[in-house]
């Protein structure tokens, strides 16, 4: 770092190539904030975009360290906000924020509205906007708070109104580098109906078993809704189900979901602006329309 600046004044690009080259080698959770500012300082571009990608990919670590919690605002605004943050659920960015102004609390609450309103609320789960989001004083003591906490509830308790309610805090983070992962769910033959599930990572090239579903299901409908996986109806090898579970990779489970009003096997099921659709199919005795 104390050569790379005289390399650039002296034009000396050979020599400041091979320090950003260095730099970007030591990239870790611990530095990674310093030496973005550092290339930002000196203009060096590709740096610069690497530091800041290695930052949102690793972002759960980098929330942990030092250098975060010294971040201006600004920054933090500008890190929490990007689509392409990599965070296994919106339960991380919530609690990176709670950090950060916990760190300097007199001279950062007053950012708590601004924080909050980059902050996906209605990705988190019920419980955790309860239990967690409703119960924290510095949330609860600003009024713009509140209206974020009913706004995210509003989400979840009325599910036919999520198309009106759509905003940026309600889109899925899309982060750069993420892999994309194709699940196997359940499935049967003549003589068996399974439960297991395998998923395959695109960017290790293989497959691997997950935790099995609570129920069998064969000719399964399955869609993703954000971080999670639905499996609707199916057949267990005795009758047609209308019971939906859904998969969660981060804590590697299922849990039961609301059934369906109606058995349904070989249906179709899609997901649209939050809401998870079964169209068809067939309930044990006549195919559904």
């Amino acid at each position: 770092q104390t050569l790379l600046p005289a390399a650039s004044l002296l034009q000396l690009n050979g020599v400041r190539d091979a320090c950003c080259k260095f730099l970007l080698s030591q990239l870790d959770p611990s530095n990674c904030l310093g030496i973005r500012g550092f290339a930002d300082t000196h203009s060096c571009s590709d740096l610069l975009k690497s530091a800041h990608k290695y930052v949102l990919q690793h972002f759960v670590e980098v929330s942990k360290t030092e250098e975060f919690m010294l971040l201006p605002l600004k920054q933090v605004l500008d890190l929490i906000s990007s689509d392409s943050l990599n965070v296994p659920s919106e339960e991380e960015v919530y609690r990176a924020v709670l950090s950060w102004v916990k760190h300097d609390v007199d001279s950062r609450r007053q950012h708590v509205p601004r924080l909050m309103k980059c902050v996906r609320l209605p990705l988190l789960s019920r419980d955790f906007l309860m239990s967690n989001v409703d119960t924290e004083l510095l949330v609860r003591h600003h009024s713009e708070c509140k209206d974020l906490l009913i706004e995210a509830l509003k989400y979840h308790l009325m599910p036919e109104q999520r198309g009106v309610l759509s905003n940026s805090r309600t889109r899925p983070r899309r982060c750069e580098g993420a892999s994309t992962v194709l699940f196997a769910v359940g499935g049967g033959s003549l003589f068996a109906i399974h439960g297991d599930c395998e998923a395959y990572d695109t960017r290790t090239d293989r497959w691997h078993m997950v935790a099995s579903m609570s129920t069998r299901r064969a000719r399964v409908g399955v869609a993703a809704i954000g971080n999670k996986l639905y499996a609707v109806g199916g057949y267990d090898g005795t009758s047609d189900l209308a019971t939906v579970e859904s998969y969660d990779p981060v804590t590697n489970s299922w849990q039961p979901e609301v059934s369906m009003g109606t058995r349904r096997s070989c249906l179709g099921v899609a997901a649209l602006h939050g809401l998870l659709y079964a169209a068809g199919g067939y309930d044990g005795a006549s195919c559904l329309n």
